[in-house]
């Protein structure tokens, strides 16, 4: 008499038959070509998306405000700039303690700052994901784990939001006009439910 196959033993099956049809086509004679033409295009596309944005800018209009803008703005608009750059990077140090990967916390940092500076710039598609894929997979990730680490890292950018955010909901809420549908009381208890959620993930976190 046969038995019920365990899921996790299903799960386990599939994954395996997906990473064994990657490897595959890894091994086929045309894929480096491939891989080069996949990489080319990307490159492509990228340089693409920078000129178009760039053009889109009227910079005389940007010098002129810097101009008129004295030292110290400046200085700390930079400061508070680096110190954002500086945050952001570091989500991707909660992905490598949740996949076990070993790469140095340096090439971590510098893989999610390139991500998030064209992530900021041109789309989470080419920054958040493209690069990162690619940045990551020179460094010997598999795609898998870039995964993890990705959905890691959204996470926890999405959890500061929460957290910033139903704290401001829930401490002040704002005046809102009496033909909106939702009230100040309505914004503070978004808050709250929002503190919550954060805090059940936290919980689920630590207790997982």
């Amino acid at each position: 008499m046969s038995h019920p196959q365990n899921p996790a033993a299903r799960e386990a099956g599939r994954t395996g038959s997906w990473l064994d049809r990657a490897r595959d086509v890894q091994d086929k004679p045309w894929w480096p070509w491939t891989r080069r033409l996949l990489v080319l295009v990307f490159f492509v596309v990228v340089a693409g998306l920078l000129f178009n944005q760039a053009s889109k800018i009227d910079w005389s209009k940007v010098g002129e405000s810097m101009r008129q803008q004295t030292a110290s703005t400046l200085a700390i608009a930079g400061l508070l700039a680096l110190a954002s750059h500086a945050v952001y990077s570091s989500f991707d140090l909660f992905g490598r303690r949740v996949t076990g990967h070993e790469l140095p916390t340096l090439k971590v940092m510098a893989t999610t700052f390139v991500s998030y500076v064209f992530n900021l710039n041109v789309g989470i598609l080419i920054g958040g994901l493209g690069f990162r894929y690619r940045l990551y997979a020179r460094q010997g990730l598999p795609a898998e784990m870039t995964t993890t680490v990705i959905a890691t890292s959204m996470l926890t950018n999405w959890l500061g939001f929460m957290l910033l955010g139903g704290a401001l909901l829930t401490v002040r809420p704002p005046e809102v006009p009496n033909d909106w549908l939702i009230s100040s009381a309505g914004l503070r208890l978004t808050g709250i439910v929002m503190l919550g959620l954060a805090a059940a993930w936290q919980l689920a976190c630590i207790f997982s």
